[in-house]
């Protein structure tokens, strides 16, 4: 009994081992299967922790074991709308739940998987089954089927042609449209090929072919052909086929069809209108071409083919010189609708030439509706080469012109330079107590040297006219004071003559103005000169007057022999005088008028001429000068003058002078026809001296007392009145000067006579007692004359003077002095003063040493030269002395100058006055 029982026990435990056996190789088996399929397999517990995963984790995921146990299911899962763990809670044993989920895996990368979930005991069993194809699959699948709806939709409601045809080109469906328009239905039609009805007799072969060729090689196509409707009317199709696969297989041909009937009718009008055009333009001599927006030759004609080489390019651009293709592109641009016109340089079958282009660009009206451009060409090239040729010539004549303008400035230094010194020292020699045998050699050789400087001026300035240079300044002068300048030149020609000089400016008319007082005074004083030469006895009279355009009218009237009407036209020519014998009885070069017509017309003004032979011309300039705000100077006390004298144009001269200053005037021609004078308030001017030789007994009982003004009074009268207190001699031309004269000879004997000077300093004043002691001046001059005399008017000022005969010595003298104002020659050997200066203003400020220019060269642009170089300003030769005070007195006056013998001998007066009423 134990044997048997011991038997079953072992027989038990092989069966238990090999059950155990059994059980362990059905497990191996079973984690084989598990680890080689796809699926990830997975077992998780109730907190939904990973415990069991198979090999598909590693293989499908790319997850590491590490990476996946204990690990979270949900972390590796994600579904917009799951509540999957809440769910699972739910289940009981044996029940499971599914649902697609996105499934993250290792590399970042996202896939759809079906997520199943069965419930054990204690844990869940899952798998994750990938779908992504599937979702793919499906979601084409919508929208194959959509695009299908839609497409039928389309098709139905289009006004274009659809036809559907099997792979073998039978139709299968067409559209309504189609039908309608061809009136062929699909019943009658179906299973038919569209070239078996739709073709006709003028259908194009070769279109066929190339329909039939694309059908063949099942390639989408586009192309137009012309068919025919059921009652046989033929109509033009655009026909756009393409071929639709499934699986690679060809499933169906659809081909969408448009009506161009008419489009193609309208290019056949197109092409008929431009072979029209072809043929007009092909007879027309020049180019002619049509561009596209980008520039590409749409249409040229013969002319252009013969001249062109058309091998170049098809871009017009490609012919247009480098320097003129961005000009031309930006004028195509400007407008849409532009036109216009430039010369262009272009390349030609001989070579570059200059054509004349015309341009218009404009909106085509045959669809595409694109910019296009219309130009043509004229060969100017012949006239280009020529112009240029006379632009190289005109350079060639400015240059040469240059040149003698700068020899004729040259010859003007040269001449100047002595004449600088001649008349230099014929001023200071007048002042050195002469007896009348000199007086008078003296004054020829003054008179004769400024002959020579007139006749200087005159060719050196009508030779900067000629040359159309005539620059014009616009600064406030005085009309008054820029007549007595000329007056001043011409005064001692005048009294040799015995001829009056007369200044009249109106009463209404404003003395101060806008204009170029230098050109002014130029033909002022050509104008007077010539009166002066053609007139030998009688007067010369300026009269200055506004017309109703506000404009100065400025006539110089004379008495002289007057101008025949035949040679009137001729005398602003240059050189041109009235007859040959002229030139030997007066001289003169025959520049002066002529000068003035450019002066003048340069100005936007008129010069006339108002002449009768043998009794006298008036010269008539209209000058469009802009008055200046000015207060009118009157006297503090009005005097009441009488004017005597039968000369009416004396008399008015003085009379508009005398009512400007607001006093009391009243003319007669006799001194007796004055019943009664105040001698406290009367003043008396008497034009014609010799009337006192009839009128001696009169004047001591009625004039005795009252001052007496005698103008231009011969020796005679003087020797018979010279001892009267209240009797005064004045002689020159009748101006303002001329009665301020008499002012300063009455203010000595502590008489008022009324007449008073502008408060504003002028360059008439020829009275000025200056005092320049202490002040140094240096000379900079390298001829010894020039330094002689220039030397010798600063002594006269009392200035120190020191000398430099070229700009070396003049940067070594300013070591050992301290000087007030340099005057500084151009021209000088070793180192001129343009180079002087310039070194100067290295060390000084302009404000600190004041250098003047002198110079003899007195062309356009000098002035502006010396300015640039630091120069303050400059003095012309030959030099007037006046002009020289002027200059020390812009620049040393304010501590040196003591005032006018005029202005001291006013003060006198006034205070004896103050005296004698108190």
């Amino acid at each position: 009994m134990k044997t048997d029982k011991k038997s079953n026990e072992e027989l038990q435990l092989q069966i238990q081992y090999a059950l155990i056996e059994k059980t362990a190789q059905f497990q191996q088996k079973q984690m084989e299967l598990l680890s080689v399929i796809k699926e990830c397999i997975f077992e998780v517990d109730e907190n939904f922790s990973i415990k069991y995963f198979n090999n598909a984790w590693k293989q499908e995921l790319g997850y590491s074991d590490q990476q996946v146990e204990n690990q979270h299911l949900l972390h590796f899962i994600y579904s917009p709308d799951s509540q999957i763990y809440k769910n699972s809670l739910e289940l009981k044993a044996g029940q499971s739940i599914s649902e697609h989920v996105i499934v993250t895996k290792n590399d970042g990368q996202s896939s759809w998987y079906q997520l199943t979930l069965v419930k054990s005991e204690s844990s869940f069993i899952g798998s994750l089954f990938n779908i992504e194809y599937m979702i793919k699959e499906q979601f084409r699948l919508t929208q194959k089927n959509e695009l299908a709806e839609r497409l039928s939709l389309v098709a139905k409601h289009t006004t274009n042609l659809v036809i559907i045809a099997d792979p073998q080109g039978k139709i299968e469906w067409v559209n309504s449209s189609f039908e309608v328009f061809t009136g062929f239905f699909l019943d009658e039609i179906k299973g038919k090929k569209p070239k078996e009805f739709l073709h006709g007799p003028k259908t194009s072969q070769k279109t066929k072919e190339r329909m039939a060729e694309h059908l063949r090689n099942h390639e989408n196509f586009n192309l137009d052909i012309l068919n025919y409707k059921k009652s046989g009317e033929p109509y033009w199709v655009n026909i756009d086929a393409f071929f639709v696969f499934e699986d690679e297989k060809l499933k169906n041909i659809v081909a969408i069809e448009s009506d161009i009937t008419a489009k193609v009718e309208a290019d056949l009008k197109v092409k008929e209108i431009e072979q029209n055009y072809r043929l007009a333009t092909n007879f027309i001599q020049e180019p002619i071409l049509k561009l596209s927006e980008d520039y590409s030759i749409l249409y040229s004609n013969e002319s252009w083919k013969s001249q062109f080489d058309n091998q170049l390019s098809n871009s017009f651009l490609s012919y247009i010189s480098d320097e003129f293709r961005s000009t031309f592109i930006e004028a195509i641009n400007t407008n849409d609708n532009t036109s216009g016109q430039f010369e262009l340089f272009l390349q030609t079958n001989n070579g570059y030439k200059w054509y004349e282009s015309h341009f218009q660009a404009f909106q085509s009206e045959i669809p595409p509706y694109r910019k296009e451009i219309a130009v043509s060409l004229i060969n100017i090239d012949e006239r280009i080469r020529t112009s240029k040729e006379l632009s190289r010539q005109a350079q060639k004549a400015e240059d040469l012109a240059q040149a003698k303008s700068r020899f004729i400035a040259n010859i003007s230094h040269e001449i100047r330079t002595p004449l600088n010194a001649i008349l230099g020292s014929s001023e200071l020699l007048s002042g050195t107590g002469l007896n009348e045998e000199q007086k008078t050699f003296n004054s020829l050789i003054s008179t004769s040297g400024s002959a020579l400087l007139s006749i200087l001026d005159d060719v050196l300035l009508f030779s900067r006219n000629d040359e159309h240079r005539i620059e014009l300044e616009n600064q406030v002068f005085n009309i008054e004071e820029c007549i007595s300048e000329v007056f001043r030149v011409v005064e001692t020609s005048v009294l040799q003559k015995e001829i009056t000089l007369i200044a009249d400016i109106c009463i209404d008319c404003p003395v101060l103005c806008y204009g170029d007082k230098p050109r002014t005074r130029q033909m002022l004083l050509n104008i007077i000169s010539n009166a002066i030469k053609f007139t030998s006895e009688g007067h010369i009279k300026v009269l200055v007057k506004h017309n109703e355009n506000k404009e100065y009218i400025v006539s110089v009237i004379d008495t002289g022999v007057g101008i025949c009407k035949e040679r009137i036209d001729t005398l602003f020519q240059p050189f041109v005088q009235q007859d040959s014998s002229i030139t030997r009885k007066y001289g003169g070069s025959g520049l002066g008028l002529a000068i003035c017509k450019q002066i003048c017309d340069a100005m936007g003004g008129t010069i006339e001429i108002d002449s009768i032979q043998g009794q006298g011309s008036t010269f008539r300039l209209t000058l469009p000068f802009v008055p200046a705000s000015e207060e009118a100077l009157k006297a503090n006390e009005p005097f009441n003058f009488y004017i005597i004298g039968v000369d009416g144009s004396v008399s008015d001269a003085l009379y508009h002078l005398l009512l400007r200053m607001g006093h009391n005037v009243f003319v007669f021609k006799n001194l007796d026809e004055v019943t009664h004078f105040n001698k406290s308030s009367d003043r008396v001017i008497v034009t014609e001296p010799n009337q006192m030789f009839s009128f001696s007994d009169y004047f001591k009982q009625n004039l005795i007392s009252v001052p007496v003004l005698l103008i231009n009074a011969n020796e005679t009268i003087r020797n018979l009145y010279e001892s009267e207190r209240f009797v005064k001699f004045v002689s020159g031309p009748v101006e303002r000067n001329l009665l301020e004269k008499g002012q300063v000879l009455f203010a000595e004997e502590i008489i008022d006579f009324g007449i008073f000077k502008d408060n504003k300093r002028t360059e008439s004043d020829f009275y000025a007692v200056r005092d320049y002691s202490g002040a140094d001046v240096l000379v900079v001059e390298d001829n010894p004359n020039n330094r002689l005399v220039i030397g010798r008017y600063l002594e006269k000022l009392n200035c120190n003077v020191h000398y430099a005969h070229d700009g070396v010595q003049c940067l070594n003298q300013m070591n050992k002095n301290n000087f007030k104002l340099v005057l500084m020659d151009i021209q000088m050997p070793n180192m001129d003063g343009i180079e002087a200066t310039k070194r100067l203003r290295n060390v000084f400020a302009s404000n600190e040493l004041p250098i003047i220019a002198l110079t003899a060269n007195v062309l356009d642009g000098d002035k502006e030269r010396y300015f640039e170089v630091g120069m303050n300003d400059y003095i012309a030769k030959p030099i007037q002395f006046s002009k020289l005070i002027e200059v020390l007195d812009k620049f040393l006056m304010q501590s040196h100058f003591v005032g006018s013998r005029f202005e001291r001998m006013q003060q006198v007066a006034s205070w004896v006055k103050s005296i004698l009423n108190s």
